[in-house]
């Protein structure tokens, strides 16, 4: 690896830490078969399943919206600066759909290849107060749990680990 690019590494690994951002270092094989290193930063979010009478609450993606235009997937979003886990899920549960947060368990964390490095956590939320309304998305839907038209590969495997664990009575709604 060049001093060039080693010295970059290191200023974006330090800029990372002094911000308290999680970062990985991976190592891959170019073309010429020359080791190298790449800092990625993992922006953490949060994810939270509803389900009400076997069906999951599913928001379609802002036909605006830059990244996954009119997708359908679990909704959530970045947890902010100084936030933990639960704050940020209380936040965007009232940002996205308008309802404050009862109570929740914690599902599964996954990484996702967006257009960035994402480590979605995901909860499910088992008792939520208020009328649901897409805040954000284009719009919401209640979709049977056993056939969501989810696009995202991490969201079919997040509710399938639901799935699974609800059939173990791990989860109780």
């Amino acid at each position: 690896m060049s001093e060039n690019r080693s010295s970059y590494l290191n200023k974006k690994y330090l800029l990372a830490i002094r911000h308290n951002l999680p970062t990985i270092i991976v190592r891959f094989a170019s073309c010429d078969n020359l080791k190298r290193k790449m800092l990625l930063i993992v922006h953490e979010c949060v994810a939270f399943i509803l389900i009400d009478a076997g069906k999951v609450l599913l928001e379609q993606r802002a036909l605006h919206d830059g990244s996954g235009t009119g997708l359908l997937n679990i909704p959530g979003g970045h947890i902010e600066t100084g936030e933990n886990q639960v704050r940020a899920l209380a936040r965007e549960l009232n940002e996205e759909i308008n309802v404050k947060l009862e109570s929740h368990q914690f599902l599964c964390s996954l990484y996702y290849p967006a257009t960035e490095l994402q480590l979605i956590h995901y909860y499910v939320v088992t008792k939520w107060s208020g009328v649901i309304q897409a805040l954000e998305a284009e719009a919401v839907y209640w979709h049977e749990i056993a056939d969501a038209p989810l696009k995202g590969d991490t969201d079919k495997i997040a509710l399938s680990e639901y799935i699974r664990l609800s059939n173990y009575g791990a989860i109780r709604l």
